[in-house]
Order: C-alpha cells, then sequence, then structure tokens
C-alpha cells in the first residue's frame, strides 16, 4: 500500500469516527422529542432513560473520536497526555497538518530547498563573533 493511499484510508477512518459523534450529538432533542415526549405519558422516567443512554453513547463516540491515531507518528492526534484539543489542526506530538495525503517531511529533498550547505554570509561578523542569524 502507498503512503498516500494509507494516510488517506486514515483520514477516511477519521471522518467515519467524527460522523458518528456529530450524528449522536445532534440526535439528542429530535429523539426526545419524538420518543421521549409521547412515552412520557405512559411513564414518567422515559426521558430520563433516552438521556442517559444518549449521554453513554456521547461519551463512548467523543472518546471514540479523540483516540484516534496520526498516520505518521501514530500516537493520539488531538491528546497529548491529559491534554485534549478537538479543534486541533495538527497532530499534537509530530505535528502533521490535517487532512495531509502524504508526508510533508519525507518529500522534502535533502539540504532544503537550496540543497546541501549554506552558504557564507556577505556581511561582516559584528565585533568579529559569530553570528546568530540562521542565514
Amino acid at each position: 500500500m502507498s503512503e498516500q493511499s494509507a494516510f488517506k484510508s486514515n483520514w477516511e477512518d477519521y471522518k467515519k469516527r467524527r460522523l458518528i459523534f456529530r450524528v449522536i450529538f445532534l440526535s439528542y432533542i429530535p429523539a426526545e422529542l419524538l420518543i421521549g415526549v409521547p412515552l412520557s405519558r405512559a411513564h414518567h422516567s422515559i426521558p430520563f432513560v433516552l438521556f442517559i443512554i444518549w449521554g453513554a453513547g456521547f461519551v463512548f463516540s467523543r472518546t471514540y473520536m479523540s483516540v484516534w491515531k496520526c498516520p505518521r507518528c501514530k500516537r493520539k492526534f488531538f491528546m497529548k497526555g491529559l491534554y485534549y484539543n478537538g479543534f486541533a489542526r495538527k497532530c499534537l506530538h509530530c505535528k502533521l497538518p490535517k487532512w495531509t495525503l502524504s508526508d510533508p517531511v519525507q518529500t522534502r529533498t535533502p539540504g532544503g530547498v537550496g540543497g546541501g550547505r549554506r552558504k557564507a554570509s556577505p556581511y561582516p561578523d559584528p565585533g568579529g563573533k559569530r553570528s546568530a542569524r540562521p542565514w
């Protein structure tokens, strides 16, 4: 399997997990209105039971989505230790941007854009010391 197809399948898995979470999250009020309210006439605890079932589904789907692993480093994309960021645009470990289909680190040329070693600066060093400039 090529790297691009591996990344793509991982992102498809993330999309599936996110869809499951969104469906469960958005289903609570319609479920209460369509099921809980009519059945509450039969027994007053039906809305509470629906809330408990929905809450368990919400916690499960949120956990299932948050432990999704990064395609590059295979660590949790949205979690680092106890810190969680569900809106992260990059992996909290390796900084892989969200939705990237290939590893940008492996696709770079050796030595960077210019390739090879750094050229000497045409500017004199102040005070005869080496400059702290990165170029």
